[in-house]
Order: structure tokens, then sequence, then C-alpha cells
């Protein structure tokens, strides 16, 4: 039996009351999107009971090259540094790639120069580029389901991606990049329609032709909303927001299903959901992505952009005619090479500011904006280059996990062979500890010589 709350009682007894309440509510057609939610609000009257977090990881295919990621101002010396470079951003104006960012770069870390020679990721290291170990198939965890083993949610790991070319999927999955650890290779789903029924579908299959998620959970809001304080109130509606939105893209999708098949490449409908453009349906696994994270569904999300491929067009961003093996072998017609890949990539960080604006909005129990307890690591699974050797491998953090990290600079580590170079699998070391969850290395090389470097930079730690 649910407990009553008298109207009128104050102080520390009325908080345990509400809290006991918020505890035990009992839902019904609401239960699988507002459970998580009631127990984010019941988390904010505990804020000491665990601290919240969410890792969020961005893999493009196709390299990110050094230069992209290089502020404007600062040369990069070919043989690199001899000792690390620490610098911080405020002196430096941000790449044309990551532009988008310029709002949040007090928020951003460029890490250059960390290396996964031994992955050998030439067009595409798949899953060894989250877990730092050789193989093209899964031989390891992967860094984002070790976090995801720590933190999980109602689904441990949200994983989504788009591909470029066409792949054989199974109900729009691939495997291609995560993994629970040997031979448990994670799905991607690839395709923003059946990623949004995997993950809103129990609810979404109660509602009538033509009706609406929050008419369904109508009820149960007006239940929640009656027994919360002003300042819950406040963050129960933007959880609602969310929900707006997913009534809104539900809506395209059933006039997607009903729409006749469209002839040549045109997309069905002017939706992402539905598009064949890659551009609109990365758009709506990121807007997936928000959603999930904002309703407190998962606290780790992978999107996997190109899904480790190296061929086919990224579609709707005015270089369509383009195909990415090509470009990837600098042949990209009248423009130059350089040039498609910071408009594609340019539109990835576009995504990525959009992601932490929404974040940046919405509160944690603790009281905070989502994004203060939040990180979003963005890099490639084929490291610095279409035919890279693994030599140098940079990465984008944007956060910094409740202040765990020291945000707002730009590093760069002596090159391979150099003393003080340090693998990809020692900044996957460095979020475990991040996150409270400290380990001497994330999936050290069987070479014992070299096992010492494997372990978590501190030049990243607070």
């Amino acid at each position: 039996m649910v407990p009553k709350v008298p109207l009128l009682q104050k102080g520390a007894e009325m908080g345990t009351l509400r809290r006991t309440w918020l505890k035990h509510v009992s839902l019904g057609a609401g239960s699988l999107l507002l459970s998580p939610v009631l127990a984010q609000l019941h988390g904010g009257e505990e804020p000491k009971k665990r601290k919240p977090w969410r890792v969020v990881f961005v893999m493009q295919a196709n390299g990110f090259q050094p230069w992209a990621a290089q502020p404007k101002g600062l040369p990069i010396a070919e043989a690199g540094p001899a000792k690390t470079v620490d610098l911080p951003l405020d002196d430096y104006e941000l790449s044309e790639d990551m532009e988008p960012l310029k709002p949040y770069k007090r928020l951003v870390t460029i890490i250059q120069r960390l290396h996964g020679a031994e992955l050998r990721p030439s067009h595409s290291a798949r899953f060894g580029a989250l877990s730092g170990v050789l193989g093209r198939s899964a031989k390891a965890q992967t860094i984002d389901a070790a976090l995801a083993r720590l933190n999980p949610g109602t689904y441990p790991l949200v994983n989504l991606g788009v591909a470029t070319e066409d792949r054989q999927a199974e109900n729009g999955i691939v495997r291609v990049c995560s993994a629970w650890g040997p031979d448990q290779p994670i799905g991607t789903q690839l395709d923003p329609n059946l990623a949004y029924k995997a993950l809103f579908g129990e609810a979404v299959a109660k509602i009538d032709e033509g009706g609406r998620l929050m008419d369904l959970i109508g009820d149960d809001v007006k239940r929640v909303q009656k027994n919360l304080s002003a300042a819950e109130r406040e963050r129960f509606a933007s959880y609602l927001d969310v929900f707006e939105t997913l009534d809104q893209r539900r809506e395209l999708f059933r006039k997607a299903e009903a729409a006749p098949p469209s002839s040549g490449s045109a997309p069905k409908v002017d939706a992402g959901f539905a598009s064949t453009l890659a551009a609109k349906r990365l758009t709506a696994q990121f807007e997936l992505a928000t959603a999930s994270l904002i309703c407190g569904l998962t606290n780790v999300v992978t999107i996997a952009s190109g899904a480790c491929g190296v061929e086919g067009y990224f579609g709707g961003l005015g270089v369509d005619d383009l195909e990415l093996h090509q470009v990837g072998h600098f042949d990209a017609g009248k423009r130059t090479w350089q040039s498609v890949y910071t408009i594609i990539r340019r539109f990835h960080f576009q995504l990525i500011a959009g992601l932490v604006e929404r974040l940046s909005q919405a509160s944690d129990p603790d009281g905070r904006p989502l994004m203060e307890n939040t990180l979003i690591v963005y890099t490639s699974d084929g490291a610095d280059a279409h035919h890279s050797k693994g030599t140098q491998w940079p990465f984008v953090l944007i956060g910094n996990i409740g202040s765990e990290l020291r945000p707002g600079r730009f590093l760069e580590f002596p090159a391979l062979g150099q003393p003080g170079n340090r693998p990809i699998n020692a900044l996957y070391a460095t979020l475990l500890h991040a996150v409270g969850q400290p380990r001497a290395s994330f999936n050290p090389t069987a070479d014992a010589a070299k096992q010492e470097g494997y372990g978590p930079l501190a030049e990243l730690m607070s």
C-alpha cells in the first residue's frame, strides 16, 4: 500500500514521506518510462547515495586526422614533442571542424598522439577501437561495456549507428564495435525507427493508432505531480518535454510506414527516422540517445557513425555524390578531400553540441545539470587516417564527469617509441578512475615491459 502524505506536513518528515511515496509509487501504463524518472527524483532526496554519471561515445568512421583536432595557431610538430604538452584551450581557437563546440570550449579536452599501433586500424580497428585489443571480432571487453556494467540503467548500454554502405543487418542490427567480453559482441542498431521501438516499444505498443504517449501515461503523470515539491515538478516537466518530442516523432514513424515505397534514393518522408540520408538518420539517432539519457533509461551510449565501414555515401550535407572510400584515397572531384572531411565532421560536432545543450538544460538528482555529470568521447574507429597505422589516435573529450577530469585543455603526448607515449587503453583506464572504479590498467598487453603505460593518465585527472 502506498503511504499517504499529509498535505500540510513540512520539514524533514515531509521529505521522508514524499521520498517513500516516490520509491513505492504504483504506476500503470507509464511504468516503463516513468520508473527511471521517479528513481532520479527519489535519488535527489539522497544525493550521497550514488554519484550520478553517464558517458557517451561517438565514433566516426574513416579516421580523425590530427589537423582536424589541432587548435588554430598551434603548429603540429611532425616528430612530436619530447615531453607531454599541456596547454589551456583559452589561448587558442578551435579548428574549423570543431568550431561548433566553441560555446562549450571550457568543457573540451583535445588529446593528440595516444597510440593503437598494435591494433592495425587501417580502414577500421572495429572492436579494437574501444577495447585496445587487436581483433576485428570481439576479443575483449570494450570500455563502453565496462562502464555500462558499473552503472546500468533500464538498458545498460544503448548502441546506435548509421551505415554509409549496404550492410547485412538482422533486424537493423550489426555487431561491429562493442562487446561485453570475448566472443560477446553487442549489437548496434542502424535503423532509428527500430531503435525507437526497441527503447520505447513496450509503452508505444499499447497506444491505438493515432494515440499519444502522453495520453497513455497521463493518469500516472497527474498522480506523480501532485506529490512533488515545486523544484521536483520543474525537473519532472523537463522529462515530460522528452515524451512530447517522442510523440511528435511517433507520428512521423506512422506516416513513414503508411507511405508507399519510394523510387530512387529519395527518402520516403522528410523525417530523419525514415530517411535514407545518413545525415538525417544520424540526427535521429542522436535524438534517441538524448531522450534515453534524459529519461534515465540508460547511462552509457555508443553512436557508431559509419558503422566501422569506409565505403558508401554520407548524404544530406551537399557531398552526396562523393564516395567515401575514394575520398579516403584523396579523390574528391572538384573539392579537396580535406574539405569533404571537414563538412562531415563539422556536422558531427554540431550534433554533439546539440547534445551538450540538451543535457545542460535537464537536471540530475544532485540538482546539477546532467551535462555536469556527463562525459562525451569523440574519436574514430580508424585512428588518424583512412589507412592508419595507429601511431596517432586523436580524441576529443567534452565534460568532466562531476569535476573528476580537468577540461579546457590541449594535451599532446610524445610520439610512439618515445618515453611518455601512451596507448589508448590508458585513456580508458582513466575513465574508470573518473567514475570511481579504478583499475591498474584496462586490457593491458601481454608484454610485461609495456604494461606500466596502460594505467590511467594523471594529466587528465583532477
